[in-house]
This record gives structure tokens, sequence and C-alpha cells, in this order.
């Protein structure tokens, strides 16, 4: 009976252990979920600023508004 009883306790401490990585890796995992929603977040604003950036000199280039992209461009060095 005692062996039994000792084989309950083991079995019982695994089942808390199971449970206790499964809710570290629950932890880890929504964390690192979140760091690459952020990091998408920043890539597509990335892609955003940088085709309106393509847009704005397209325009300025068909529109033989050289000199305005100069001034422009030499701000924001």
């Amino acid at each position: 009976m005692k062996s039994f009883n000792s084989m309950l306790d083991n079995l019982q401490k695994l089942i808390g252990e199971v449970k206790n990585t499964t809710q570290e890796v629950t932890f880890s995992t929504d964390g690192m979920l979140q760091v690459t929603k952020r990091a998408s977040h920043i890539s597509r604003e990335v892609v955003h600023t940088y085709i309106c950036y393509l847009s704005c000199l397209l325009l300025l280039v068909s529109s033989n508004h050289l000199e305005t992209y100069s001034c422009i461009r030499d701000s924001n060095d």
C-alpha cells in the first residue's frame, strides 16, 4: 500500500510539473506572438511610408519639380 501511495504522490508531482511547464510555454508563446504582431505592424508602417515617399517622388519627377525634391531631400539629411 505504501508503494502505491508513493507512486500516486510521484504521479501528482509530475502532473503539477506538466501543468507548470504548460503554463510557461503558453506564456512564452503568447509573448512571442505579441512581439511578432508588433514587428509585423512596424514592417507594414515602413512599407507604407516607403510607398508614400516613392509616390511623392514620382509625382515630383513627372511634374518637373525636381528642385522641390532637392529641397525636401536636403532638409531630411
